[in-house]
């Protein structure tokens, strides 16, 4: 545990001398909420830097060219609720909450409601009014206190067999909130606080994000070992690829999170109860210790595919007996 604390320190300092900063998966996903909590008593530790290419200020007309560092923690309660804290240098420490309305399950999504920005010091939205503020830090839109949302998502496992690619794990998520999520600009107008997005997982090492947060398109590259969580993310993709947007700052930024489970009863894999057993039995089947050999029972989809069988010989039987008292 002590080796663990350290290494996760240790990555926090490197970052800490290379990188700018920003409250990044604080809800979820890069910069938009999902519909999932964590189990009850699961602790996530989260750590963001970010690098702001030529930052504009609301309001201003020097560029942004200062240091800042963020983090955040969120707390998972009976498996129903999510509390979280994030403390800024430029806006300070806010809270955020999630409450889950549905659980997911093989046919229904997952189904949330919460509020972020709790106690923000950016109080209201309108360009002008930011500007009469004076806040001395990009994009104050993203700290807009109270603002409420409502999330969906819905996850899917596709079992490949290919090495590296283990299996597929697949989320979506759409929603639509306010303040906040409704923003400035006239993309954002068009839009009206809706957001979508999604993540994908080819492996248990690795994924990708991808989302619009009603008025950016933002991407993430993802790396899992054990209890660490890596991002690389980039905000205002379309900026960066001379599609004009609203007016806002490019980002770069690294995500370090690390999950506690010594208290809870799920471990940090086991976050989405509904998606376990598939993955953990599809990774059993790509990448079996040892060097047994592969056999039926060691298919996921064994012991489906077999009461289909059984379905079937009994249809055949019933199909004889009418046949043979047709002929009689």
């Amino acid at each position: 545990m002590k080796k663990r604390v350290l290494l996760f320190v240790s990555i926090l300092c490197l970052f800490n001398i290379a990188l700018f900063s920003m409250p990044y998966s604080t809800l979820g996903n890069i910069n938009i909420p999902d519909a999932y909590v964590l189990p009850h008593k699961m602790l996530d530790i989260s750590y963001t830097n970010y690098f702001i290419s030529d930052g504009m200020i609301v309001g201003m007309e020097e560029r942004y060219n200062e240091y800042d560092f963020a983090g955040s923690i969120r707390f998972g309660l009976f498996d129903r609720g999510e509390i979280g804290i994030v403390y800024t240098s430029t806006a300070g420490v806010f809270g955020n909450l999630k409450f889950r309305l549905i659980n997911e399950t093989e046919t229904l999504p997952a189904i949330s409601f919460g509020l972020t920005n709790i106690l923000s010091s950016v109080s209201d939205y309108e360009k002008e009014e930011l500007a009469e503020q004076g806040y001395e830090f990009t994009d104050p839109q993203d700290y807009i206190s109270n603002s409420p949302f409502m999330a969906i998502s819905k996850s899917l496992v596709i079992i490949t067999g290919i090495p590296a690619m283990d299996y597929l794990e697949t989320s979506f998520h759409f929603g639509m909130g306010l303040r906040r999520f409704q923003g400035k600009g006239e993309t954002v107008k068009s839009f009206g606080g809706v957001f979508m997005g999604m993540d994908v997982k080819p492996s248990r090492f690795w994924g990708l994000d991808v989302e619009w947060d009603s008025q950016n398109i933002n991407v993430g590259l993802n790396g899992f070992y054990k209890n660490f969580t890596l991002r690389a993310g980039m905000y205002e993709l379309e900026d960066f690829l001379g599609i004009k947007g609203d007016e806002g700052s490019k980002k770069i930024a690294i995500n370090l999170k690390y999950t506690l489970d010594k208290f809870s009863e799920l471990k940090a894999a086991e976050k989405r109860k509904k998606t376990l057993g598939v993955q953990q039995r599809a990774i059993k089947k790509v990448s079996p210790e040892g060097e047994e050999m592969y056999n039926e029972d060691s298919n996921p989809l064994h012991e489906e595919l077999e009461q289909i069988r059984q379905r079937r010989k009994q249809a055949e039987k019933e199909l004889e007996e009418i046949r043979k008292l047709l002929q009689e």
